[in-house]
């Protein structure tokens, strides 16, 4: 894993954080964030597995109701499930305050989603509508700072069950599976977040396969 540069307006890690972090500031550069992901799918009978590609984009909406609120909208083409429908378009809001993100369908806007909790501690259970297909309790094991004192930037840990199958999550980031998924019980059926981009600029990657410049990433992301 490599991160290559995170913003200072960036809080930190994904679904927590150690109690004492101070918000205030947005927890994700949603303003142009792009996700590219690799999808994995296991066939037993016929012992294959086979990959694609796909990727998320957010950009920023602004206020669209009464309550004030600043959001953003999220297209990906990794199927996502709110409630019973796969959806591939949805709103995003981040409470600095709080430390929370919240989604919602773009169909239907009159109910609000828990997708990311920064305020959790090692021994918290993880809640947020990603982990809905799990069985069992998602809880953190780990939590620590890989960042500097300028630009901290947390990394969480969390394991089904307190010892099973290993989720992790990285503030100003999104999970390891990607921002926005359904966290998968069978890791061979899973996604793999591979590079993300904030403004055209690749702040983070997992493996070499991630261009660098713009130009590059639109083009690979045709092929």
């Amino acid at each position: 894993m490599k991160i290559t540069k995170l913003k200072t307006t960036v809080c930190f890690l994904a679904f927590f954080c150690f109690s004492g972090q101070l918000f205030g500031q947005q927890l994700f550069d949603l303003e142009n964030a792009h996700w590219d992901i690799s999808k994995t799918t296991w066939d037993a009978e016929e012992f294959n597995v086979s990959s694609q590609k796909v990727f998320q984009t957010s950009s920023k909406i602004g206020k669209i109701d009464t309550t004030g609120y600043t959001y953003y909208k999220v297209n990906t083409n990794l199927p996502f499930k709110l409630k019973t429908v796969y959806e591939f378009q949805f709103l995003i809001r981040q409470d600095s305050l709080t430390g929370k993100i919240f989604v919602k369908s773009f169909v239907d806007e009159t109910e609000e989603f828990l997708l990311y909790d920064f305020n959790l501690n090692v021994g918290d259970k993880v809640k947020s509508v990603m982990t809905n297909q799990l069985e069992g309790d998602l809880i953190v094991t780990k939590a620590e700072n890989v960042g500097t004192v300028e630009n901290p930037v947390r990394m969480i840990e969390a394991r089904l069950n307190g010892n099973g199958v290993l989720f992790k999550f990285t503030e100003g980031i999104g999970s390891m599976n990607g921002f926005l998924v359904n966290l998968p019980m069978d890791v061979l059926n899973g996604s793999v977040l591979k590079c993300y981009y904030t403004n055209d600029e690749l702040t983070f990657s997992q493996g070499d396969e991630c261009p660098p410049t713009p130009e590059l990433r639109t083009r690979s992301r045709r092929n």
